[in-house]
């Protein structure tokens, strides 16, 4: 045994966007955290699936064949934060210092600079630095009160960390972050389980309308994320499909309530659909469901609506067969989740027939 024990360095995952993004950064950190030997810590206390400061993650999900923690006490030793940040909690709200908004609103060329910047610190810089340059991001909004103003924060907001973290950090703590990164798709079946209680509602849906076979699931979002297919075309699509590979039964997923009501009219007592609360939201709009509850602060439907898109997603592996959206983050996880096996992106697949 070592005379000096050795400290372990931890890895905190911060919430951010929608389940789909979630679910990916979440493969992604958990390869970093194999890569560099580090504790994982989810935090998704940000508000968005359950009421501000409770760890949504740990409600509905389980870590497997990776070192992980489910407490933020058990999170302990020095982060990398600039000087005068130094006292953020380890539950600061992401969006208050993760979302540069401020950053948007620069000339092109300043933002290019910054990006450019930012991925040759990230990828060749040393530790000394890849500090100096965060110091200086930090100090650059920090001095600047009309940003400050505008965004109601003692100093404004700067940074992400995330798929381009280097491997080389020396900290007990770094904190990951990002928006759709590439990610190691075969670590969310192995690591991501739910909790049992959730996966038993799970089994017991798909065995009530016998998904596993003669059924094809499809996911249509069409709402943030649109698709260019009319629904009578995609309905005929879907027809052909299921004759070709004898099926009977359809698992619809969507966030769009005139989906559901064209395919209900179209398929009748061949659609399955999980009960769930669908907000009236136009085709292209702006906000996906999950942000327009936000938005809408409900906090009773931002959890019923957390589990429903779970329950969802989970079920569309549970069919014989997938077409997934392949413009949907969500939808890509119900992908890797069946792991590819009988799964066709629709929209491509509609193309190539076309």
């Amino acid at each position: 045994m070592n005379n000096k024990e050795e400290k372990n360095k931890f890895l905190v995952l911060k919430g951010m966007c929608g389940l789909g993004n979630r679910i990916m950064c979440l493969a992604n950190a958990i390869e970093y955290c194999y890569k560099t030997n580090r504790t994982l810590y989810v935090d998704w206390t940000d508000g968005m699936y359950a009421k501000e400061g409770i760890n949504a993650f740990f409600l509905y999900f389980e870590l497997h064949e990776i070192a992980s923690v489910s407490s933020p006490e058990e999170v302990k030793g020095e982060s990398y934060y600039p000087e005068y940040a130094k006292q953020l909690a380890l539950n600061f709200k992401l969006l208050d210092y993760f979302q540069c908004y401020h950053y948007h609103d620069l000339n092109k060329v300043v933002c290019g600079l910054i990006d450019v910047g930012s991925s040759l610190v990230h990828k060749f810089g040393t530790e000394d630095m890849f500090r100096r340059y965060f110091v200086w991001w930090w100090h650059w909004y920090a001095k600047d009160r009309s940003v400050r103003n505008k965004l109601n924060h003692h100093w404004g907001d700067v940074m992400t960390f995330g798929d381009n973290l280097p491997y080389r950090r020396k900290e007990d703590i770094v904190f990951f972050v990002d928006l759709a990164p590439d990610y190691p798709k075969n670590l969310v079946k192995r690591c991501l389980k739910l909790q049992p209680n959730i996966q038993r509602e799970v089994d017991e849906f798909a065995e009530r309308y016998g998904l596993h076979e003669k059924t094809v699931g499809i996911h249509i979002r069409d709402t943030d994320k649109q698709n260019s297919v009319a629904y009578d075309q995609l309905a005929e699509f879907i027809r052909k499909f299921m004759l070709e590979k004898k099926l009977e039964r359809i698992f619809l997923a969507t966030d769009q309530s005139k989906v559901r009501k064209f395919f209900l009219n179209q398929f009748g007592e061949r659609l399955i659909m999980y009960d769930k609360y669908i907000p009236d939201l136009s085709s292209g709009s702006e906000l996906g469901m999950h942000l327009w509850a936000e938005k809408n602060d409900n906090l009773e439907l931002r959890v019923r609506m957390f589990h429903d898109a779970i329950m969802e997603m989970w079920l569309l592996a549970e069919t014989e067969y997938l077409l997934y959206q392949g413009n949907s983050t969500f939808s890509r996880i119900s992908n890797d989740l069946k792991e590819g096996c009988n799964c066709k992106d629709w929209q491509k697949l509609f193309k190539e027939e076309s």
